[in-house]
């Protein structure tokens, strides 16, 4: 009995059924990148209560390994993202590699979506990490200075206005950790991103993101976020800022003159008030 061995005519409407079918997937794609940007517009628009902006990391397989490996030894993706006070990301970049810088990242995404980019309003500001220069609308805390909360915790606690501020700056950041920890937690696949396309890739991590508002506008009772809004200081998955790394590449020239004086006196408030 003979394999049944498939035409030219045959193969031939396959390869245009196939070549439609990736046309449809383009259309599915690019009508995806729409409404997930739509919708992380409209979790922006809902609240206005700015917070932090940082970057982390994705774990990503990938056969350029030297423009995606990271500082932590791994191939990965560097992921931009800001956040709320309610843990809602409402801003994100996706799909630079991991050895980016992420001055670079975010140098990018003010060039590239312009308006679109939510700038903080005059009189606030996003907190940032030292892996980010000190400028308007952009508060880092002191480098060089003591300043993730494990130090203070597991150490003396803070001594000296800098000290103090930057104990102060990484209580309220932390938000920004504990929103990249549950959004690891709760979607795994983002520890160990399967071989898709970089394209691909970007598109799950935002997707996810999405979700991760989604489940957080519905207000309905959920494991993972009642773990971290029982307790401000558990961090899922914590592994520090992709920016920790980045703090020698970031020199004084690069700071506002004004937000260092702004930031002083803030510094000199809480410590007169301890």
């Amino acid at each position: 009995m003979e394999d049944d061995v498939p035409s030219e005519t045959q193969s031939q409407e396959e390869d245009e059924s196939q070549d439609d079918l990736w046309d449809e997937e383009d259309d599915d794609r690019a009508e995806f990148d729409q409404s997930v940007q739509s919708y992380i517009l409209q979790c922006r628009r809902k609240r206005r209560r700015i917070l932090s902006i940082a970057a982390t990391m994705m774990v990503v397989p990938s056969n350029k390994v030297v423009q995606h490996m990271g500082r932590h030894g791994y191939t990965s993706q560097n992921v931009m993202a800001i956040c709320d006070f309610d843990m809602r990301y409402t801003f994100v970049v996706a799909g630079w590699p991991g050895s980016v810088h992420d001055m670079r990242v975010f140098k990018d995404a003010i060039d590239k979506f312009g308006d679109k980019f939510p700038h903080p309003p005059e009189g606030k500001y996003y907190l940032i990490d030292s892996g980010y220069p000190n400028r308007p609308g952009y508060l880092a805390p002191y480098k060089g200075i003591k300043y993730h909360l494990p130090e203070f915790r597991q150490g003396v606690m803070p001594r000296g206005k800098k000290e103090l501020f930057n104990y102060s700056h990484s209580s309220l950041r932390n938000v920004i950790e504990r929103s990249f920890g549950v959004l690891k937690m709760k979607w795994r696949i983002l520890l160990d991103l399967p071989s898709y396309p970089m394209q691909k890739q970007s598109h799950i991590i935002i997707a996810c993101m999405a979700m991760h508002n989604f489940i957080r506008d519905s207000f309905l009772r959920d494991v993972d976020f009642d773990l971290v809004d029982h307790d401000e200081n558990y961090v899922p998955f914590a592994e520090g800022s992709s920016s920790d790394g980045n703090v020698s590449n970031v020199h004084h020239g690069d700071e506002d003159v004004n937000m260092n004086e702004f930031r002083d006196w803030i510094a000199d408030g809480l410590f007169s008030r301890s």
